[in-house]
């Protein structure tokens, strides 16, 4: 259903079992699938396709311009899968010219509270919650289940791993180990294994025994990246956890937070 108060652009495709409310506007190229709702206010602008049953917010402002200087008007993507909301004042840039697949990416089953930001290049898994006034910079990753508290920023080409935390309005210069619990303002630093979240996903004691042996030697013992690395390599991975660790620490060109 699309209200007569809305702007939809004849280059748009609409499913049949999508709501378009009053006032909202989708731009050219612009592909909204199966069960979606856009509220009134809402602004896709182009080039962007969203998969089925994700819900748009008033105000927010999906498949804007990325917020690049070098950007002059080149075709880019955002890409939106399935079951995401966008709450009130969202802004979600495409990607940018500068990639390969000049698309940024979400995933399934995202939750983007009021008014947090993904720039462009972005590539969120799945489950990730930003919370309100939250922020991620252009070429961030946010692996399955990372969750970003208020007002936490992270500097462009941060990989957040996978089930970690990041809390008090924490200021990411570098990247995140998977399962950690980050706090700290302009100073951050891992405080913890993040067992809340872990234990609420299923994670069996024994994953979370190796996992703080991963914290350990990573965090309190300040062991060396080679050393952590050898430690990694060396365990029976029963669980996929120290996998993961190392594919987090291989992976990082910004360093990691401690």
């Amino acid at each position: 259903m699309i209200d007569a108060l809305a702007q939809v652009d004849e280059r748009a495709q609409i499913d049949a079992t999508a709501t378009i409310m009053n006032h909202a506007y989708i731009g050219p190229y612009v592909t909204i699938g199966p069960g979606c709702v856009i509220k009134p206010f809402a602004v896709i602008e182009q080039h962007t396709h969203l998969g089925a049953h994700n819900i748009v917010h008033s105000h927010a402002v999906l498949g804007s311009d990325p917020q690049d200087i070098s950007y002059q008007g080149q075709t880019t993507q955002l890409v939106v899968g399935d079951y995401n909301t966008f709450r009130e004042g969202v802004t979600i840039n495409r990607g940018s010219h500068k990639t390969t697949s000049a698309q940024t990416r979400i995933g399934n089953h995202n939750f983007f509270m009021a008014y947090s930001h993904v720039g462009h290049d972005c590539q969120v898994a799945n489950h990730c919650i930003m919370t309100n006034y939250s922020g991620i910079s252009g070429h961030v990753v946010l692996d399955d289940h990372a969750i970003l508290s208020g007002y936490v920023g992270a500097h462009q080409g941060c990989n957040i791993g996978a089930y970690a935390m990041v809390t008090h309005g924490a200021l990411l210069p570098m990247d995140v180990m998977p399962y950690m619990l980050v706090v700290g303002g302009d100073d951050p630093r891992i405080a913890a294994v993040n067992k809340v979240g872990l234990k609420r996903h299923g994670f069996s004691a024994a994953a979370i025994t190796d996992i703080t042996s991963v914290y350990r030697r990573f965090v309190r013992e300040k062991q060396p990246l080679a050393e952590v690395i050898d430690f990694l390599q060396s365990q029976d991975d029963h669980h996929g956890v120290f996998r993961t660790c190392l594919q987090a620490i291989k992976r990082n060109k910004r360093g990691l937070i401690r």
